[in-house]
């Protein structure tokens, strides 16, 4: 079928296809033409949004795979959580206690501790400490702590959470101390099947 300009400016005679590639481009598209339903599933990935609307593309899970006695600073001795999980997306990375991430973004860093609080020891707990230039320093005092117990004499546990904001990720990281006032009695419960110590660290978006 040719072509046809006809006299009210509509053309006939055009398949589907017909026009050649790259002539059509985003200021000959009108305004909102472009409508959900013409969008395949397929085509609508994580990539192409951006902020909260990606969706969780990282989830990762760490704990200690054994008791440590006396303070640690930092804790060492982390592995990935490996009996009913598997990391989302590309996980975080950990050395000698340090750990960095994979990409730049908003997370949501939460970080548990259990141990064992003898009669000689006034407080025990978990510190948490950034750095943002390739761990050269980090902010003292720290950004964060979860105390589990003062004073007494038993098994306590405790908890805290941080959203941080990695606009570097080459050169932002953090690490966890264990400390007490009492240098080396105190015991920091680990397992290498049971998350007694750990960290759960959920990417929420992009940075902002």
């Amino acid at each position: 079928m040719p072509v046809t300009i006809n006299g009210d400016g509509s053309i006939t005679g055009l398949s589907v296809g017909g026009l050649p590639d790259g002539s059509v481009d985003a200021d000959t598209l009108a305004s909102n033409a472009v409508t959900t339903t013409k969008i395949a599933n397929s085509a609508v990935t994580a990539s192409k949004a951006s902020g909260t609307a990606k969706g969780l593309t990282m989830v990762d899970h760490w704990r200690t795979a054994a008791a440590l006695t006396g303070n640690q600073s930092p804790i060492t001795g982390w592995e990935r959580v490996d009996n009913h999980f598997s990391v989302q997306g590309t996980g975080m990375t950990e050395s000698s206690g340090v750990f960095t991430f994979p990409d730049t973004g908003l997370y949501l860093v939460t970080y548990t501790g259990h141990g064992y609080l003898n009669s000689t020891t006034s407080y025990i707990g978990l510190y948490f400490f950034v750095s943002t230039d390739s761990g050269s320093s980090y902010e003292n005092p720290s950004i964060g702590h979860a105390y589990f117990g003062a004073m007494g004499q038993g098994y306590c546990g405790g908890s805290n959470q941080t959203v941080l904001n990695v606009t570097n990720a080459s050169t932002f990281r953090f690490r966890i101390t264990f400390q007490s006032s009492n240098s080396s009695a105190p015991v920091l419960q680990g397992h290498t099947s049971r998350s007694l110590t750990d960290l759960v660290i959920i990417r929420l978006g992009d940075a902002g």
